[in-house]
């Protein structure tokens, strides 16, 4: 251990020691480079009240740490050595001393803390990665038993596994319980990180904002309201780019196993999406409730925002509304339950339910659907008439489209559904009270009874196709 400078001593009315530079130099194996460096540190306790036992400190600085923590090829470190105890028996207690507790403090008062340029140096040799916390600057408020305090804090950081650095900014207004240490509350959080990765070839801004509640003995957590916005590039995401925007009121218990996300709005993508969520049994199988609204929006303005090419249909003026609302019933990690489904597109409205279960060893779902549609114009959204003198034949057609089914795929499907439509226009044909039952299962597709009004006559039949 290393003092470079003078200690600076004082006693009354302060009791407080200044120091200048101090280094602590590395284990054996390690190289030159200091294990710890402090610019300089300061600390001084008021004499006075610590006859009262209370504690009255000034502001506690701390200038220009620098740790270096690193594990070498063979897993040894080089803290291990500081953390070795004493090979000494300890002294037996007396019996004058056994049971006596240290006198409790009456008070705690500090002026604040504050930590200026830290740098922390994880250099894993081992895995050949490097972790690294710098420039960082950690202030406080006054500090006192059970009393606010107020924290910033920001810092660069850096990772080689992966290939990640940044930037951390913190603000909060912290009431900690520091008698029972039982009741937390940080208010006013506010945290700001800004990444980039020549890895992931992005970079982008986090945001969260909230009032966060800790219920140590309860095992309750909270927190209301909670705003999270994500700013990110990437080449991979539709346009270069997301901008994301979430709002909710969080609220868990451990002991009872729920958690209740309420007030929940997401936007983004040209989407608004709003609802609850609850669970159960978190710790077990957890089991999923709420209801999700996506409010009217323009899937042709969607694809373009995505960057992709809209579907060319006959009518130019369909795909430019749509909404859906859901409700998820008793749902699990296997098994999805959506009782009631709405989902409308132009003048079309879909309701119905869906049940989706997967199961271990198969591929696809088992899927049950039982669906509602009141009426469409099919050719509105079909591209528009080909010239028939360049169409290729039917059977040609037919027989292309026959080699390209995924036969695979068709031999593990497992539905079975019924779908209605009261109106349905294709092919310029009028069709009314359509009806069709859909089973799927090892390899046999059928629907079965497949039935329609038409030009006051009537179609019944049966189509099967054998995977």
């Amino acid at each position: 251990l290393t003092i470079e400078g003078d200690i600076k001593l004082s006693l009354f009315p302060w009791i407080g020691m200044k120091l200048g530079a101090v280094q602590l130099s590395n284990a054996a194996g390690f190289g030159d480079k200091p294990f710890a460096r402090i610019e300089g540190a300061e600390v001084k306790l008021k004499l006075m009240p610590l006859l009262k036992k209370e504690v009255e400190m000034k502001t506690v600085t701390l200038q220009g740490l620098r740790l270096n923590l690193a594990v070498a090829k063979d897993g040894s470190n080089n803290w291990s050595d500081l953390a070795k105890g004493s090979t000494e028996t300890p002294a037996q207690e007396t019996p004058k001393s056994a049971g006596v507790a240290a006198p409790a403090l009456a008070s705690l008062a500090i002026g604040g803390l504050a930590i200026t340029d830290a740098q922390v140096v994880y250099d894993d040799r081992a895995t050949d990665a490097r972790y690294a916390v710098e420039n960082l600057n950690l202030t406080t408020g006054p500090v006192s038993l059970n009393a606010p305090l107020d924290i910033e804090l920001n810092t660069k950081l850096s990772s080689s596994k992966p290939n990640v650095s940044g930037t951390l900014t913190l603000k909060g207004h912290i009431v900690a319980d520091m008698k029972k240490f039982e009741q937390h509350r940080i208010e006013n959080l506010h945290l700001s990180l800004n990444f980039d990765s020549s890895e992931f070839k992005s970079s982008g801004n986090l945001t969260l904002n909230s009032n966060i509640d800790l219920d140590l003995p309860g095992q309750r957590y909270s927190a209301t309201p909670l705003s999270l916005a994500a700013n990110v590039s990437n080449a991979a995401l539709p346009g270069g780019k997301a901008s994301l925007q979430l709002n909710a009121d969080i609220n868990a218990n451990l002991k009872q196993q729920t958690a209740q996300v309420s007030n929940l709005k997401i936007s983004g993508y040209d989407l608004n999406i709003a609802g609850m969520l609850s669970a159960s049994h978190l710790l077990a199988t957890p089991q999923l409730n709420g209801d999700l609204h996506i409010a009217e929006f323009s899937p042709r303005a969607l694809f373009n925002t995505l960057g992709i090419a809209a579907p060319v249909t006959a009518d130019e003026k369909v795909l430019n509304k749509a909404a859906v609302e859901l409700k998820i019933v008793d749902s699990t990690p296997t098994a999805f339950h959506i009782k009631p489904l709405k989902v409308t597109l132009d003048d079309t409205t879909l309701q119905g339910e869906i049940d989706a279960e997967l199961s271990s060893g198969k591929p696809l779902p088992a899927v049950r659907y039982q669906l509602t549609l009141d009426a469409i114009n099919a050719d509105r959204y079909l591209p528009p008439s080909v010239d028939k003198s360049t169409a290729a034949p039917a059977a040609a057609t037919g027989a292309t489209a026959a080699a390209q089914l995924p036969m695979e795929m068709l031999r593990n499907l497992d539905i079975d559904g019924t779908a209605d439509i009261g109106k349905l226009t294709i092919s310029k044909l009028h069709l009314d009270e359509i009806r069709s039952t859909l089973k799927a299962k090892d390899g046999v597709i059928k629907l079965a009874p497949l039935s329609a009004k038409l030009y006051q006559g009537v179609y019944e039949g049966v189509t099967t196709l054998d995977a």
